[in-house]
């Protein structure tokens, strides 16, 4: 049996931190992690679950240091169009 009440709203994950969670795993990582974030804050302030919240923001940090790493990557390299 289910302890679960016909009337009683289900606590399933925050939509703002699903989102979040979502927008760090197509590349947006820094919306991702404010609303990631702000999910985890909402989540915790509600009793929601947080994992995805979680989730979201350790994918928007590893995507802001892996963006900043190819930029610097990009950009150290010299081109050969630039005459020295």
């Amino acid at each position: 049996m289910s302890s679960h009440c016909p009337g009683a709203p289900s606590l399933g994950a925050s939509g703002i931190g699903v989102a979040g969670f979502v927008l760090s795993l197509l590349g947006v990582s820094l919306i991702g992690l404010i609303l990631s974030w702000v999910g985890l804050a909402q989540a915790n302030r509600e009793g929601r679950p947080t994992g995805l919240c979680v989730a979201g923001i350790i994918i928007g940090i590893l995507g802001m240091i892996l963006g900043v790493v190819v930029f610097i990557a990009i950009n150290a390299t010299p081109s050969s169009t630039y005459p020295y």
